[in-house]
């Protein structure tokens, strides 16, 4: 089970087909991936 804050990334998914890895402490997209 991943622990959430103690990550410098959290997985958000966008839609039902697109998950992205967003870097804690800027915000920024790191990757997209596409689960379709």
């Amino acid at each position: 089970m991943l622990r959430h804050h103690e990550l410098p990334w959290v997985a958000v998914q966008r839609s039902a087909h697109l998950v992205e890895i967003v870097d804690v402490a800027t915000g920024a997209v790191l990757h997209r991936v596409d689960t379709a």
